[in-house]
């Protein structure tokens, strides 16, 4: 059993932090989705999470959507990273989701090499444990490396694996989180083709994804974190993407805490967030 909580929304309008409580246990599939507290299984309290609501920079005239959807409760753990004797007080885990907009786009005043030290500067900000981005480019993701120096980047081009193509790179705090094991697989009916595009997408797709080893919570058992970006026009492919997802998660995310961020070019109540839930 997984267990799922609702992480964060897009919204218009610019980056809101939000506390989260703790989630209420669900049997996928489920589709009344709220927030409330869990009652604890084996005594512990849950790691309060806290997430974001980021801007989706290239659709910034579009109705709201989802874009990080999920995260799982997380075991206790200390406050003080340089200190790992449990405390009685939980240590929040820091989630964020951000689609930076790709950087070639001829985007004028908007164009990445005018916005990249605010964007850079907005994460920092915010500081997150784990941030999950979408449309990044291999130029992006070096760039945002090098200014999140706390964080380890791990991604892979959609075009050949490697550094063509959009990617779905994901950043972990390096002195919190141990990786495990890591990948990306397409949203396809070949996930392990490389470039694959599935059902009725117009583009290549992929969701990547790591295994971590919780160094503050070093007992408990390890956090699956996987980002993805579903297709902006392919209605088939969004619904059938997130049935692949929720499929590659019973087999990557077995005894695993389960964090999923993305842009997914959907709703709340649409069938690929009711599919995924």
């Amino acid at each position: 059993r997984i267990l799922f909580v609702l992480c964060s929304f897009f919204l218009i309008g610019g980056l809101v932090i939000t506390p989260v409580g703790l989630a209420q246990n669900l049997d996928p599939p489920h589709n009344n989705v709220g927030l409330s507290k869990r009652s604890s299984e084996n005594g512990n309290p849950a790691l309060p999470i806290t997430v974001t609501k980021a801007a989706d920079e290239s659709h910034q005239n579009e109705f709201p959507r989802l874009v990080g959807m999920l995260t799982a409760l997380f075991g206790q753990a200390p406050v003080d990273s340089q200190n790992p004797k449990p405390t009685s007080e939980p240590r929040p885990v820091r989630v964020m989701s951000f689609n930076i907009r790709y950087g070639t786009a001829a985007d004028g005043e908007n164009h990445w090499n005018k916005r990249k030290e605010f964007l850079a500067d907005t994460i920092l900000t915010f500081d997150p444990d784990l941030l999950g981005t979408q449309e990044t480019l291999a130029f992006q993701r070096d760039f945002l490396a090098s200014k999140l120096t706390d964080h380890e980047a791990f991604g892979v081009g959609r075009d050949d694996g490697k550094d063509q193509g959009e990617m779905s790179v994901l950043f972990f705090r390096k002195d919190r989180f141990e990786k495990l094991d890591g990948g990306t697989f397409w949203l396809s009916e070949t996930p392990e083709k490389v470039g694959s595009k599935g059902w009725d997408a117009a583009l290549p797709r992929i969701a990547t994804w790591v295994k971590l080893k919780d160094r503050l919570a070093p007992t408990e058992p390890p956090v699956l974190f996987l980002n993805t970006h579903l297709d902006h026009r392919g209605k088939k492919a969004r619904v059938e993407s997130v049935r692949l997802i929720r499929t590659k998660l019973k087999q990557l995310a077995e005894n695993c805490r389960v964090v999923i961020t993305g842009d997914f070019n959907a709703g709340e109540g649409s069938e690929p967030y009711t599919t995924l839930f």
